[in-house]
């Protein structure tokens, strides 16, 4: 009885210590997934701040872009280079028409005739002054350039899509002979 006695209380110090060893593997087990969750874990945010930075990067890329796209690169009657936006360059215009001699808001046509009657007699050769001429002569060019680039400013509103009128096909029939 007492060998009986002893061979269960072995075989209960066996289970214990397999049930000991068992709950240990177990803790091992959820310390290093513990580990490796915290890793992809730290791993994961760090992709999307880095998604975040891109983004805004991006952002600013584009804000950039429609910025240079909304300025005019212009030689002012003083022949320095000025990228001007829309607000100044109807203002610069102005400045050139008055150079020249002519109303504000102008036709092309009128400006052409204008300067074609005119050109003779700033020009230098024909006694007139220099700088006045190269001042005369960038109003006009500037006035050329401001015609050939009409339009050409990406509003800062979004635009409305207008949609095309459908083009109406026609099925190709197959004649027959008489």
């Amino acid at each position: 009885m007492i060998t009986l006695i002893l061979a269960l209380l072995g075989t209960g110090a066996l289970l214990l210590a397999l049930w000991g060893m068992i709950l240990a593997g177990w803790h091992l087990m959820l310390h290093l997934v513990d580990g490796m969750v915290e890793r992809s874990r730290a791993v994961i945010e760090q992709e999307r701040i880095l998604q975040h930075l891109q983004a805004l990067e991006r952002q600013r890329w584009q804000l950039r872009r429609e910025r240079s796209r909304q300025r005019r690169k212009v030689v002012d009657l003083d022949g320095q280079v000025r990228w001007l936006p829309p607000e100044e360059f109807a203002g610069f215009q102005r400045r050139c028409w008055a150079e020249l001699g002519l109303p504000e808001g102008s036709s092309w046509a009128a400006i052409r005739q204008h300067w074609r009657r005119s050109s003779l007699r700033w020009h230098p050769d024909h006694g007139g002054d220099p700088d006045q001429w190269l001042r005369k002569q960038r109003a006009y060019q500037a006035l050329e350039k401001a015609r050939s680039l009409a339009g050409r400013f990406i509003p800062l509103q979004p635009q409305p899509l207008q949609l095309r009128p459908r083009r109406r096909r026609w099925r190709w029939r197959a004649r027959g002979k008489g």
